[in-house]
């Protein structure tokens, strides 16, 4: 393995790692919140459940960002080329192009900077908001940092724009999905369930579903986020089993989960708004659901949208005062400024290796 393939790796596994620390937090933050389970038996249960989402089901994400949003392209003929007597061509930023009819461009193999920028760029601002304590949109970031490469290396007409756009369109109604079915399913669920039983058959019961929660929406959260980190990985063709990329990915996300994710654990569970079972439950179906539908689409969305979209929903319910607005707006402007910040930073970090 080359030494720019074994960085892209490494790069990779340090973004699960802070997958696990601050996305992850998220599905913990709601059962740690309201005392329904320890830190560390939350942090075992949402590793293994996260592991398994991304074995079983993340392919679709990955082929997404790994393939689908940078996709192969077959020169039509010699013209494609600004010198086609040549076996390679560089463009404007010295990115290699192969060329002749038929003959495939994969731009992230051509150039594995272009991947290493874009997880470099991911895993600095996505470490930086860790140690603040901010949840983040760990997709925003990603996608954010592709874009910027793409524009820096001058090959922004190449990415599917159609694709682009539709994953825009779901950052935007990640929440606003999550704030409905929170607000129907506690409202017209888990209120008259509620209602119907006694105190102690109540707290029994919601204490094994939320449990069973947190297991739905870690392995959703497992399957759409190990995208993030394994698919330019996949795309750059830095390693040759993607099986082995997802467990390694995996562990690390697990090992954020158990050492770092604490305080942003306190953020989004206590923070936002007070839990109940209910409420917890809720929150964690209502982004589950959210999550797995975009899932299956190999659309990457945020976690922490798909989170915070259905606290917010459950405590509109109780009414506003009930949110805390100040920390919502935090993480509603961080949401804006994510993918800018990062596509920033990926164009610098690219052009920094660019002259390395």
């Amino acid at each position: 393995m080359e030494l720019i393939s074994l960085l892209i790796v490494i790069a990779a596994i340090l973004v699960g790692l802070n997958i696990g620390a601050n996305s992850a937090a998220s599905a913990i933050g709601i059962i740690v919140g309201p005392n329904i389970l320890s830190f560390r038996r939350a942090a075992l249960v949402i590793s293994i459940s996260m592991l398994l989402g991304a074995l079983l089901e993340g392919g679709g994400v990955i082929r997404t960002i790994g393939n689908d949003l940078i996709p192969v392209k077959e020169c039509s003929n010699d013209g494609d080329c600004p010198n086609p007597g040549l076996d390679y061509c560089n463009t404007e930023k010295s990115v290699c192009e192969k060329i002749g009819t038929g003959k495939e461009v994969n731009y992230l193999e051509d150039n594995k900077e272009l991947a290493l920028s874009a997880l470099l760029a991911a895993l600095i601002f996505v470490s930086a908001a860790t140690i603040l304590s901010i949840p983040v949109a760990i997709s925003h970031t990603m996608i954010g940092a592709i874009v910027g490469v793409m524009i820096a290396a001058g090959l922004m007409s190449r990415m599917d724009t159609s694709l682009l756009l539709g994953i825009f369109i779901s950052w935007v109604s990640t929440p606003i999905a999550a704030i409905i079915f929170a607000l129907m399913i506690y409202r017209y669920l888990m209120i008259p369930l509620s209602e119907r039983m006694d105190i102690l058959s109540f707290n029994r019961v919601f204490q094994i579903l939320i449990i069973v929660g947190a297991i739905f929406l870690s392995y959703s959260l497992g399957a759409n986020n190990i995208g993030n980190a394994v698919g330019p990985v996949i795309g750059s063709n830095a390693i040759g089993s993607q099986t082995i990329l997802i467990i390694l990915v995996g562990i690390s996300m697990g090992l954020g989960v158990r050492a770092f994710s604490g305080s942003v654990v306190e953020t989004v569970g206590k923070e936002i708004t007070s839990m109940g079972p209910v409420m917890a439950f809720t929150s964690q179906l209502s982004a589950g659901i959210v999550i797995y539908i975009f899932t299956v689409m190999g659309i990457p969305v945020s976690t922490t949208q798909a989170v915070v979209g259905s606290i917010i929903g459950i405590g509109l319910t109780k009414g506003i005062r009930t949110v805390n607005i100040k920390t919502t707006e935090h993480v509603f402007i961080g949401w804006i400024l994510t993918p800018i910040t990062a596509a920033l930073l990926s164009m610098l970090i690219y052009n920094l290796l660019m002259i390395v």
